[in-house]
């Protein structure tokens, strides 16, 4: 079965068939952004796609009780902030059996979320060495 199709602005899938994390970075001011955006969210100026280290720090969790109908997960999950080594932060839901803690050092892993057509590749923090 082929994978399922990324986010182009989040993900990109490597030569070797792992994968990307990607951002923006301004050339201008230095400011990262995750997911990829055209324009600098400080300056306005033109940005450049970089690719960023998964891992980095909790800022802040919950778990979710309730979602509409259209999220392919169901609840109850875990979401973390998660504040990456090169500046961005970024919520991801957490690995089934897994609580990082404010301050946990993390890791984000791809996996795939959904059935069928719906069936998509997404990120989920897992607890560093885990």
């Amino acid at each position: 079965m082929p994978a399922p199709p990324l986010d182009a602005r989040r993900m990109r899938v490597t030569d070797d068939d792992r994968w990307d994390l990607l951002g923006a970075r301004c050339p201008a001011c230095g400011h990262t952004v995750h997911p990829v955006r055209v324009a600098c969210v400080r300056c306005g100026r033109a940005t450049e796609v970089v690719t960023l280290r998964p891992v980095g720090t909790v800022v802040a969790s919950t778990v979710v009780h309730t979602t509409r109908p259209d999220v392919a997960l169901r609840p109850p999950f875990g979401v973390a902030l998660v504040r990456l080594v090169d500046g961005p932060v970024l919520a991801a839901p957490v690995r089934e059996g897994e609580d990082p803690a404010h301050g946990d050092r993390v890791a984000l892993a791809a996996f795939d979320v959904g059935e069928g057509d719906e069936r998509r590749r997404a990120l989920q923090v897992t607890v560093a060495g885990s």
